[in-house]
């Protein structure tokens, strides 16, 4: 057998549309106008947007190979029982800002749930490591991107074109 090119490779549209969907749901709900932005040469950047970028790209390359991530993570941190027991403690304050803040968590456990699905689809799609990693990048910041501009444009579509649909009635 040869080699085929990644381009040849069926991709795997239902979990990579659910990738999107849940990206684009997020997106939307961090276009809120309520959130804080900064201002750097008269152009404002959105504080929650550079997170979800920097959230995207950790979340991608964690899910290149999961569990030698995590593997590392375990023997490095619990080596003492000090760091145990501040590890237990962050965990219960991440636990009540997580009750706290449940619908943004929500959407972050759709996204886990969707991008594990989906790199488990490629994977098995026959693609690289480094090629699930664009695809999956790729797909969601696609997703973050249309569901950050679809909230502005869809008010203002309805703000032009609902006058107009009345008008014709």
């Amino acid at each position: 057998m040869g080699k085929t090119s990644w381009s040849l490779k069926k991709l795997p549209l239902l979990s990579l549309s659910l990738l999107l969907v849940a990206y684009i749901s997020f997106g939307w709900f961090l276009s809120n106008p309520r959130y804080p932005e900064l201002k750097v040469y008269q152009m404002s950047i959105s504080i929650p947007m550079v997170f979800a970028i920097a959230w995207i790209w950790i979340i991608c390359s964690a899910f290149i190979s999961p569990l030698d991530n995590f593997n590392r993570f375990i023997t490095r941190w619990f080596k003492s029982d000090t760091v145990a027991f501040m590890l237990i403690f962050m965990m219960a304050i991440l636990a009540t800002l997580i009750l706290f803040w449940l619908h943004v968590f929500l959407h972050i456990l759709t996204i886990i749930a969707a991008e594990a699905l989906a790199r488990v689809d490629v994977q098995t799609a026959g693609y690289k490591s480094w090629q699930a990693f664009v695809i999956l990048l790729l797909v969601s910041l696609t997703g973050l991107f249309l569901g950050w501009t679809a909230r502005d444009y869809t008010a203002m579509m309805i703000q032009e074109f609902l006058p107009v649909l009345i008008k014709q009635r």
